[in-house]
């Protein structure tokens, strides 16, 4: 986000490419795993791993040239938690997750 702000972007298309990206991606990967197993009697997950690295490389390599301002972290981190716990959607946003979670734990323990 902090990037887009510097380069005038727009964050909402940065995350529909994100999220073409993670419709796109997968569905070629399975099929880079079906035509490297056609000629044995297995599964050769082996295209989708190599994919796998190659985009995080990329990626890595992509930020490591970008140029990165962030603005300096927050001096009084307990003083502003505490006014972020204290408004009410906050509260129960917590209380939602809190609950769901337990619930999820009761359904698969």
């Amino acid at each position: 986000m902090q990037i887009s702000r510097q380069e005038g972007g727009d964050f909402g298309i940065q995350r529909l490419f994100a999220s073409v990206g993670a419709v796109v991606v997968p569905p070629f990967a399975g099929w880079l795993t079906l035509v490297a197993s056609r000629h044995c009697h297995c599964m050769d997950f082996s295209p989708a791993f190599y994919l796998f690295g190659i985009l995080t490389v990329l990626g890595g390599v992509l930020m490591y040239f970008m140029d990165i301002r962030v603005k300096q972290p927050e001096t009084h981190i307990f003083r502003t938690m505490g006014i972020v716990l204290r408004d009410p959607n906050v509260v129960g946003f917590l209380c939602a997750v809190f609950f769901s979670g337990a619930a999820w734990g009761f359904v698969n323990g």
